[in-house]
């Protein structure tokens, strides 16, 4: 069976009475993807979205949402609380959008990453788990 929440008085002792607040106020997190299909000249070829290739994360397009440190991530559409130029518009092809998921748009920083829901840190990088390098990730193959 789960365990209990930590009472208040706990959380308090502890120092942790924000965090447990930001965790609890913070909204669902949306369904996970379907899994993607990539239209090839042989048929269509289903992707896992957690799976991804590349050791930057530049493909990666699954629903991690939260940083290493376990900071819940500010979803790339809003400015608040951290103002940034890492917009769906401006990065078209890095999988950007309405979502708090990880992602690596920068050219600059070699994993998979977001701004944080808090002030500090103003981001930090994502457990996204290994790539699948060469084998790649098709689940299903053209019939």
């Amino acid at each position: 069976s789960p365990s209990p929440s930590p009472s208040p008085r706990a959380l308090r002792r502890h120092g942790s009475v924000r965090a447990h607040h930001e965790v609890a106020r913070s909204p669902p997190p949306p369904p996970p993807p379907a899994a993607i299909v990539v239209r090839s000249p042989g048929g269509e070829v289903l992707v896992d979205p957690e799976c991804y290739a590349r050791e930057d994360g530049k493909d990666y397009r699954g629903t991690v949402s939260v940083t290493k440190t376990g900071h819940v991530c500010q979803p790339w559409s809003s400015q608040t609380p951290h103002e940034h130029d890492f917009t769906p518009e401006r990065y078209p092809d890095s999988g950007l959008g309405d979502h708090n998921y990880c992602r690596s748009p920068s050219p600059h920083l070699l994993c998979a990453w977001c701004y944080t829901s808090v002030n500090r840190p103003k981001w930090g990088c994502c457990d996204i788990g290994r790539p699948a390098g060469p084998a790649g990730c098709a689940v299903v193959g053209p019939p």
